[in-house]
């Protein structure tokens, strides 16, 4: 009988790169975006930190996905509630799956199966047959069977949703570890006090960045001055992340390849651009990369920009931008 072989898993450096940036862009997002006691905060019955609600709806947002929930397993009798629920994390306008998450919960859980009252008589309890009361909010009080069972289907569902969201958003590239550093970190009131150099540079190899390209793409003579500045190492690391990320999207977009000039013309002759030809700030970079070996970075100094968010801001437009390169190299 034939036997199948295994199949082959593999990875780049390119792949390791594109992991440690989304983690550092993770990281950004939950330390910049999450508010503490509104996005998350202490699981009830417990001391540990975790995603509410709306934290969970914002990280969909920032990933332009939504979740919709699908129910594996449901059982309502007299005696049990219980569901399970798979919850997939879509994109906006192409509805293609990016995260899965399950989630599960019954009226077997002690907040959903029994009540505490203070007269168990009224629901046909002996106080002997329940033993000792115990003091909740100073008055003492017997646990029994919750008679509302039937009334708990809808909360049954909705949290088994709400979990399967919150396992879903953890699949989102670079989230679960952002989220678990930012609930096992101890409150800061002040930035870094000494910088960790160690796991700074660390990062900075794992992108791929040597340290004097690091000092170019920051604008920096040495990182002494960027921390001078009242910056941190991990604000450093965020900065060339995306500046790195926005290189390698340019680089990597088909759409973005010089368009071939007419007959007869050099082909790297950058009077045949068209605004249709640089649609975006992705295909700037492209173009710049393209006719006069510039990288992003150098695109950003000679316009005049520390980032490309302060390029976005300006109101100028991709070509606009283009066109101003293009004159300083006439003249």
């Amino acid at each position: 009988m034939e036997q199948k072989g295994h199949a082959m898993i593999t990875t780049s450096e390119a792949a390791i790169i594109k992991v440690n940036q989304d983690m550092i862009l993770a990281e950004q997002l939950v330390k910049q975006v999450l508010e503490p006691g509104v996005d998350f905060g202490i699981h009830p019955g417990t001391k540990s930190l975790a995603l509410k609600d709306p934290g969970a709806n914002k990280i969909f947002n920032a990933f332009e996905c939504y979740p919709t929930a699908t129910i594996l397993h449901v059982e309502e009798t007299p005696e049990l509630i219980a569901y399970r629920v798979q919850v997939s994390l879509l994109t906006r306008g192409q509805n293609i799956i990016v995260g899965t998450g399950i989630g599960s919960c019954s009226t077997m859980e002690a907040k959903y199966g029994y009540r505490w009252v203070e007269n168990p008589e009224i629901y046909g309890y002996t106080k002997d047959e329940l033993g000792k009361p115990r003091s909740r909010d100073g008055v003492k009080k017997y646990r029994i069977l919750n008679p509302e069972i039937q009334d708990l289907g809808n909360t049954i569902f909705r949290m088994a949703t709400k979990r399967a969201e919150g396992d879903a958003c953890n699949t989102l590239p670079g989230v679960g570890s952002a989220l678990t550093k930012l609930f096992n970190r101890k409150s800061q009131t002040t930035p870094e006090a000494k910088p960790d150099w160690k796991a700074f540079w660390g990062k900075l190899a794992q992108l791929g960045i040597a340290e004097d390209e690091a000092h170019d793409m920051l604008k920096v003579k040495s990182f002494k001055e960027w921390l001078d500045a009242s910056k941190t190492l991990d604000q450093a690391l965020e900065e060339l992340a995306k500046l790195q990320a926005a290189s390698t999207k340019a680089k990597e977009t088909p759409s973005e390849t010089p368009p071939a000039p007419p007959t007869g013309e050099k082909k790297t002759d950058p009077l045949f651009i068209t605004e249709a030809d640089i649609p975006n700030i992705g295909a700037l970079f492209q173009k710049a990369l393209d006719y006069w070996d510039l990288p992003p970075t150098k695109v950003l100094t000679e316009l005049n920009f520390n980032t490309t968010l302060d390029l976005e801001a300006s109101g100028k437009t991709p070509y606009e931008c283009f066109q101003e390169l293009l004159e300083v190299r006439k003249g």
